[in-house]
């Protein structure tokens, strides 16, 4: 397999998508915290806690 074939960037393109869509859902979160500031807990603690099971199962799942 060489250095630079598809199966060995496939971590990158994850890591990149799982960037991209929690850049675009803080984003989101933002605008409507702006809008509504009474949500703004609420959405805050279940937008962590979704990122941190993203994350955790990003980086337990990426180790196979």
């Amino acid at each position: 397999m060489t250095p630079n074939s598809p199966e060995d960037q496939t971590g990158t393109h994850l890591m990149l998508l799982t960037v991209a869509v929690l850049l675009l859902a803080f984003t989101g979160l933002a605008y409507l915290t702006y809008r509504h500031p009474s949500l703004g807990t609420p959405l805050l603690v279940a937008m962590g806690g979704v990122t941190l099971m993203v994350l955790v199962f990003n980086f337990t799942g990426s180790g196979r």
